[in-house]
């Protein structure tokens, strides 16, 4: 049971993403499977809760569909111990699942050439300790190469 109530909270919210919504078999799926299912999911993860945040690593469009499917969406976001943490995020009320969102004010982000991201803005370090060497590595013209 589980594994289709897993491939349902996935449906369902690509389906979300999509102009005309979920059909009505898919809603009705739906219901059933968050009484049997997704309610006690949602119970292991505090019960109350709607949203949790994540960086470090990807998440995965699945799973984040799949989250986002079971009534619990986990917020992507980027950024670094140098940019003093968040540099982008995906915020509740415009989240596109398989992104890290859109750069928070006074973020400035960049893709060279080589597919490197670079950051510019004033929440970014000034220097690593006693590393001059490495400091005008990663900050060379002016933007933090991550």
């Amino acid at each position: 049971i589980f594994d289709k109530a897993a491939d349902a909270a996935i449906a369902y919210s690509q389906a979300l993403d999509s102009p005309s919504g979920p059909s009505f078999g898919l809603k009705v799926k739906h219901k059933v499977f968050d009484k049997l299912v997704y309610g006690k999911l949602r119970a292991v993860l505090g019960g109350r809760g709607e949203y949790a945040i994540s960086g470090g690593a990807p998440l995965g469009e699945r799973l984040g569909h799949f989250f986002r499917g079971i009534g619990f969406s986990v917020l992507e976001g980027y950024g670094l111990t140098e940019s003093c943490a968040a540099t982008a995020f995906n915020p509740w009320d415009r989240q596109k699942i398989g992104t890290v969102g859109q750069p928070l004010p006074g973020s400035v982000v960049r893709i060279a050439d080589d597919g490197e991201v670079l950051l510019h803005g004033e929440h970014l370090f000034k220097e690593y300790w006693n590393n001059p060497g490495a400091t005008a590595e990663a900050l060379a013209d002016g933007w933090f190469h991550t």
